[in-house]
């Protein structure tokens, strides 16, 4: 089982709305069967534009807004449409990254079965 979507985000304001309806359907569109009782793992990147002040040697964003509150956004979307309770995730990864080539700002997620192949072949989570 990967669920992936793109919800097509600013900053804070309204992130969890937008990432709301990209789930809802990329679940529409999903063979599985939601929520799920499965462990699940769950990468997150979040896509920001360059803000006019940044230096152009500035790698990262460290700008609004910080990634806690956008693995929150997400995991309040999920729940009760892909999991049913917040343990069931069992490994999650934010990232922040400047848009590049002329990309808008989004969120990407990523949603995957623990213990599949995919899970397995991250860093460190070796069986």
């Amino acid at each position: 089982m990967t669920l992936e979507f793109k919800a097509v985000t600013g900053a804070t304001e309204g992130l969890r709305e937008d990432i709301e309806v990209a789930l809802f359907k990329a679940v529409q569109a999903s063979d599985f069967i939601f929520p799920t009782d499965e462990p699940l793992a769950i990468e997150i990147v979040f896509f920001c534009g360059r803000p006019a002040g940044a230096r152009a040697s500035a790698k990262w964003p460290i700008g609004d807004p910080p990634c806690h509150e956008v693995t929150a956004a997400v995991r309040m979307a999920l729940r009760g449409v892909v999991f049913r309770q917040y343990s069931h995730v069992v490994s999650i990864k934010t990232d922040k990254r400047y848009c590049v080539n002329g990309m808008e700002p989004h969120t990407r997620v990523e949603i995957w079965a623990a213990g599949t192949k995919r899970y397995n072949t991250r860093p460190g989570l070796e069986d």
